[in-house]
């Protein structure tokens, strides 16, 4: 017969549990449990290179051989077709996103795919379909979704801004007009919480723009000079405090942390302490629910950074524990709506957590964890 959890006994457990967590403390797994889709679930291969939740509710997973797109369920998986000039370009997925009229971008090694979700067909000429929407095709070079609209980069020659049902605005550089956005290839958007666009230019240049008049309210060279203007391809991310966060995929510099109030720039990197990261190499950040951010690193897993603390805590795959993250080679990583965070990796599938998946810690013997639970 089972009895009842009284008072003390509810006390008593909790003092076990925090006990227990101390004695875990080392274990970077605990409070980070994952699930896996892999290629025994159907995934077509198991390094997954791209996420992305469209506006219909269908989770897309690019890989290096195929697009997957996933109901929750199973499995539809489109790949390149010799005889099928409505297939993939390429099987090799690098990008997923989706424009203002629901169509999704897949780039591959061979350039951008235009997916049309009704007819399921894949348009392989983006410059046709930049026509369709009036836009120039000659040094097109990158597309970029951000929560107001969608924009287009080009090689030098400015950028356009385009939302459906809106009027499709061009930004440039004029001359003797400091308000316009500057000269040089723009690397990376993106929008904060308020609105506001924020741009990072290959040279480390960064500009903030007013959505409703695309006019630059705010400039900083403090990264350009950091890096000595040198050409990098950033990657930009703002975060819920519109903090900014510059990474380069490729290159060994870690993380830039730039708090415009303050226009401070901080370096996250292995030698940086405290707070400092297991892996330069970095390919991808989100942040989760609890404001932690997370960076996904190439060997190092993922390293979730707490702003509050300024200290770093290291996730990462245990042999022994078919809960912890699949691989610690981080090639993406992506939050959907719902909180979910989705860990794309190099040769482990996709590892997915969420704050309320698991509602216990559970503490195990792990053979690698000296400090584990001696016996099950």
């Amino acid at each position: 017969m089972s009895l009842p959890l009284t008072a003390n006994c509810l006390r008593c457990l909790l003092a076990l549990m925090l006990s227990c967590l101390s004695l875990t403390r080392g274990n970077a797994q605990s409070g980070f449990q994952f699930a896996h889709i892999d290629f025994t679930q159907g995934l077509s291969n198991n390094q997954v290179n791209a996420i992305y939740k469209d506006t219909r509710g269908f989770m897309w997973l690019g890989t290096m051989s195929g697009l997957n797109r996933y109901d929750g369920y199973q499995f539809k998986i489109f790949r390149h077709n010799l005889s099928d000039t409505n297939s993939l370009n390429d099987n090799f997925i690098s990008r997923i996103c989706e424009d203002p009229f629901k169509k999704l971008w897949i780039q591959t090694r061979e350039g951008f795919n235009i997916y049309d979700p009704d007819t399921e067909k894949f348009n392989r000429n983006p410059i046709s379909y930049l026509k369709s929407l009036s836009l120039p095709v000659n040094g097109f070079s990158d597309v970029i979704q951000t929560r107001n609209g969608f924009w287009v980069l080009y090689s030098g020659s400015g950028i356009y801004h385009f939302a459906a049902g809106k009027k499709t605005i061009f930004l440039h550089p004029v001359a003797g007009d400091p308000q316009s956005i500057a000269g040089g290839q723009i690397a990376d958007i993106r929008e904060d919480s308020k609105g506001f666009i924020w741009l990072v230019h290959q040279n480390g240049l960064i500009e903030k723009l007013d959505n409703r008049n695309y006019r630059v309210v705010f400039r900083s060279a403090i990264l350009k000079n950091e890096n000595e203007g040198r050409s990098i391809p950033y990657h930009l991310f703002t975060d819920s405090q519109d903090d900014i966060w510059f990474y380069s995929v490729g290159n060994v510099d870690g993380v830039y942390y730039y708090q415009p109030e303050k226009n401070e720039l901080k370096h996250l990197s292995k030698t940086n302490m405290p707070g400092g990261l297991n892996n330069n190499l970095v390919n991808g950040m989100v942040e989760d629910d609890k404001g932690r951010i997370w960076i996904g690193t190439d060997h190092g897993g993922v390293n979730v950074f707490n702003k509050e603390e300024n200290s770093v805590r290291f996730v990462t795959n245990a042999p022994d524990d078919n809960k912890s993250l699949s691989q610690n080679c981080i090639t993406t990583l992506y939050k959907d709506g719902l909180g979910g965070i989705w860990v794309g990796t190099y040769k482990g599938g996709v590892s997915y957590y969420h704050e309320g998946m698991t509602r216990f810690p559970w503490y195990r013997h792990q053979p690698s964890i000296a400090n584990s639970l001696p016996y099950d």
